[in-house]
This record gives structure tokens, sequence and C-alpha cells, in this order.
């Protein structure tokens, strides 16, 4: 094994700690501050257990159900990558 190997194997787990870093990161902030209080109701939302919605501005309710919970879910999973892709590019991380 030669020395790039070497320091290839040694820097493989901090680059793991490194990213699970930012995944927590991206995480928390995604959960208190990136989402939408729409996504944050409508996440759990199932057809067995619909969630009502009560729009703060115009005060209309709607109920959603499966089909809305898994969009709502997607987006939030979406915004919290493309945070985390984000930061580790500011950080300038390299794979």
């Amino acid at each position: 094994m030669n020395r790039e190997d070497h320091l290839m194997q040694a820097h493989r787990p901090a680059a793991f700690a490194a990213l699970l870093g930012l995944t927590r990161a991206a995480s928390a902030a995604g959960d208190f501050w990136v989402q939408n209080d729409f996504c944050a109701r409508v996440k759990g939302a199932s057809d067995d257990h619909p969630v009502t919605y009560v729009d703060p501005a115009t005060e209309e309710k709607t109920t959603h159900g499966t089909a809305d919970g898994r969009k709502a879910c997607l987006e939030h999973i979406a915004s919290l990558g493309f945070r985390a892709a984000g930061e580790s590019r500011a950080a300038d991380f390299r794979w």
C-alpha cells in the first residue's frame, strides 16, 4: 500500500463524520427555519388519518391525505439536500 492509498483510507472516516455533521445541521435548520408551516403539518398525513390545514392568511380549511403527505415529505427532504450540498460546497468539502 502506497502513501496516497493509506491517506485516502485514513481520511474516509473523517469525511463521513463531516458529512454526517453537515446533514444533521441541515436537518435541524430545515425542521426549524426552512420548512414552511404547511409542510410541517401535512408531512404526517395519510388517507387513514387525514390532516386538516387552516391557511393563516385566508383561514381556508383543506383536508390532506397520503398523496399530499408524501409531497410535503419530498419537498422537505429536497430542501435539506440542497441546503447540505450548499453547505458542503461553501466549506470547500471534496469527495
